[in-house]
């Protein structure tokens, strides 16, 4: 068996358990083998743009009275989370400025994306924003 170039696999079953077994078993000296825990789901997903569209729609602001557009909105939550569940989050001079540094969501684990929707929905409840019914959220 050649070994691939790259190739990312996701465990989906015991075929792909064997076969991925199959593909270190062969490789030669000096490959990196990466493993990483599940990323957020597509309805995870779904779930996050729906409740940040909810809140932006339900007056979302800074507190200083500024609304936020999606984009913002998305931005203050995932920093606010990354700060209150201890993630690194920096400020950095660029350019003479300071600007705010956050991981992107893309890199998030299920459990952490799990946390981030928490998070907006205790936000939401704190700032008096009403959110459509959890049921009606993806799951």
């Amino acid at each position: 068996m050649s070994a691939p170039e790259r190739r990312q696999i996701v465990l989906g079953s015991e075929t792909h358990r064997k076969f991925v077994g199959s593909l270190v078993a062969n490789l030669e000296r000096g490959w990196l083998v990466t493993l990483d825990p599940p990323r957020r789901t597509i309805p995870q997903n779904s779930t996050l743009h729906m409740l940040i569209a909810d809140a932006v729609g339900g007056g979302l602001s800074t507190d200083t009275g500024r609304r936020l557009t999606q984009d913002e909105a998305k931005v203050a939550f995932v920093t606010g989370w990354m700060i209150e569940s201890g993630h690194a989050s920096d400020v950095v001079a660029f350019s003479g400025h300071p600007v705010q540094l956050r991981r992107s969501t893309t890199t998030f684990n299920k459990e952490e994306f799990a946390g981030l929707i928490e998070y907006i929905m205790a936000e939401c409840a704190q700032r008096g924003i009403p959110l459509r019914d959890p049921a009606d959220y993806p799951r």
